[in-house]
């Protein structure tokens, strides 16, 4: 299987740490300047704080594991870090900071928690420290703060213990996203769905390489200035890729061609890419390995082609049977409707005859001429239809059309309709028939 994506475990790479701002105007850890000046020795938290993380760097940082004391060993120096309890404590103080000055505002939960991802991002990777941070901002708002109301305090407290004991749920092996198998999911639905169909062609420009792989993304962090992305799993990418096959099938029914009223040529071509894809989509399903779910969206398609079949089927017996008509499109440039000699009063008198001796339904006096004006044969015009036998109608076209030349069937069947809605066949050449010379 072709792999787009290289896989990088955490451990195999490293990104440094960044230091942070206060984002907040007016900083500083005390209201007294001078207390300030002196930070982090300024009073009994902040002394007692950076006490503890001195202690904590030199004696029991870093604790790897074996594992991570193996990946880590190639770029790790302790003395790299020397600075990590100032970052620490001088992070706490800007978030002490932060959360007084937003704790009362309308959108205080997603600045502050925003403002703590923030602070926890710039402790790179591995996030050496971070913890230490998390702890003494918990501590700090368990212990030290208390004009913060119990219901914003709580959930604060709540938001950094999930921070250090995330909620991992177990996740079942489809449900775990694996970019390479997204990606291969994806092709494998690309290659089955029928977007060679000229209909469905506009729409393959939508999903051919322009798949993300993100299902939804968290509110925008405007400190770390990203945001933080979901990625869709496999089985909820075969939920969309099924969801997806219907609703393109939707938007295209061979019925269209009907109401549209489009040419036989298109049409015929219609059939062949139906006969071809569906072809294509058996032998598909035939030599490739497709999961239950993947069986869905092919089951689907299965069906939608053997439903276009069948209608297709019915239609081109009701053309060959003369019930309905299709534009040819191949005699667009030439096919027209007949050329007579006969004036337009001539005309208007025959069709009055016709009309009175039945020979012919209702047809207007307008639609009864068209049809003799070698004008082009386009689906909205009104055909002659014809109610006597056809060898009649033979004759009487024989008398004002077809003068010493052979007949043009196809235009013959544009115009007319014959007796008992049946397709003038070419005539056999009897003779003249009395009933249509008294009218001539």
């Amino acid at each position: 299987m072709d792999k787009p994506f290289l896989e990088i475990k955490a451990s195999d790479f490293k990104l440094g740490s960044k230091p942070v701002l206060p984002h907040v105007e007016g900083y500083r850890p005390h209201n007294d300047i001078e207390k300030s000046n002196k930070f982090p020795h300024c009073c009994d938290f902040h002394t007692e704080t950076i006490k503890v993380l001195e202690k904590w760097f030199e004696d029991d940082f870093p604790k790897f594991t074996k594992e991570e004391d193996e990946a880590y060993k190639w770029w790790f120096k302790k003395s790299d870090f020397k600075g990590l309890p100032v970052k620490i404590v001088t992070q706490l103080s800007y978030t002490e900071y932060f959360i007084k000055n937003k704790i009362s505002s309308d959108n205080w939960y997603n600045d502050i928690r925003h403002y703590i991802d923030y602070n926890i991002a710039s402790f790179g990777m591995p996030a050496l420290g971070f913890k230490l941070y998390v702890y003494m901002v918990t501590y700090y708002l368990q212990n030290i703060e208390k004009e913060i109301v119990a219901e914003k305090r709580n959930k604060l407290i709540a938001y950094l213990d999930n921070k250090l004991n995330p909620k991992i749920k177990k996740v079942d092996e489809k449900d775990k996203t694996d970019f390479n198998v997204i990606y291969a999911t994806i092709q494998k639905w690309l290659n089955t769905f029928p977007f060679d169909l000229e209909l469905f062609s506009e729409f393959k420009k939508q999903y051919d390489r322009k798949w993300l792989l993100i299902k939804s993304a968290d509110a925008y962090n405007p400190y770390i200035k990203r945001y933080k992305i979901k990625t869709i799993t496999k089985s909820e990418l075969l939920d969309l890729l099924i969801s997806t096959t219907k609703e393109l099938l939707k938007r295209i029914k061979a019925v269209d061609f009907v109401k549209k009223g489009e040419s036989i040529q298109k049409l015929n071509k219609y059939k062949l890419d139906i006969l071809i894809e569906s072809h294509s989509l058996k032998q598909e399903k035939l030599l490739n390995d497709f999961s239950p779910e993947e069986y869905t969206y092919i089951n689907i398609l299965e069906v939608w082609f053997d439903n276009e079949k069948i209608f297709l089927d019915g239609i081109s017996e009701l053309i060959n049977s003369g019930c309905i008509v299709m534009h040819d499109n191949s005699q667009s440039e030439y096919l027209k409707t007949f050329e007579t000699s006969f004036s337009k009063i001539q005309l208007e008198g025959l069709r009055v005859l016709l009309l009175e001796y039945r020979y012919i339904s209702e047809i207007s006096n307008d639609d009864f001429i068209y049809l003799f004006r070698s004008k082009p044969i386009v689906p909205s015009m009104k055909r002659l239809d014809w109610l006597k036998p056809n060898s009649w109608c033979h004759y009487l076209l024989k008398e004002i059309v077809f003068i010493g030349i052979n007949f043009d069937m196809k235009q013959v069947n544009s115009c007319i309709i014959g007796k008992d809605e049946k397709k003038l066949k070419s005539n056999s050449g009897r003779g003249g028939y009395r009933e249509i010379d008294d009218i001539l």
